[in-house]
């Protein structure tokens, strides 16, 4: 596993109600496609996940869970609702699996 570190990071922030003379010329504002988030766009929208699993790299693809839920995991697996979990019949023992003892 790759361990990175950030070095001499600085930040500024501009609002576009303030009447300032200075101009931003480093703030960055983003209007991002269909299932992207973030300040650059960088995440995933809830329901959707990232194709390769990297940050800045791959697409976001919609979770393909057919109705049963509306998100899935960073590998698109979709997650097990809890209505799904307590509305399922509860498993019935075969009878070729039972003992009868005499």
């Amino acid at each position: 596993m790759a361990l990175y570190r950030l070095d001499s990071v600085s930040l500024d922030t501009a609002s576009p109600n303030v009447i300032d003379l200075a101009l931003a010329t480093e703030v960055e504002h983003c209007e991002c496609p269909q299932g992207y988030a973030g300040i650059s766009c960088e995440s995933c929208l809830s329901g959707y996940y990232r194709v390769d699993g990297i940050l800045f790299g791959g697409i976001c693809q919609p979770c393909e869970c057919h109705g049963h839920t509306a998100e899935c995991d960073i590998h698109g697996v979709c997650f097990v609702s809890l209505t799904e979990v307590l509305s399922a019949p509860t498993p019935q023992p075969s009878q070729s699996h039972l003992l009868v003892q005499k």
